[in-house]
């Protein structure tokens, strides 16, 4: 675990085209009733890479009720 306290391995590229479905995830997961939300989709049309930048986003702005993100 690094210094700011993740250790997400998130791709160098930026998320591109992915920004409205960034900010409705994550007030779905900041909602008090919100434990589990599940991703789906096609094989290949980025849903590892949306949780990864999702959980990424979460941590860094501290909004994480919860706990830490594993």
């Amino acid at each position: 675990m690094d210094a700011s306290g993740g250790n997400l391995d998130l791709p160098s590229l930026a998320l591109v085209g992915r920004q409205a479905e960034l900010e409705e995830l994550e007030r779905w997961l900041l909602q008090d009733h919100a434990r589990l939300i599940t991703l789906r989709d096609f094989g290949g049309a980025g849903k590892t890479r949306l949780a990864l930048e999702l959980a990424d986003r979460v941590r860094r702005s501290g909004s994480v009720k919860s706990g830490p993100l594993r």
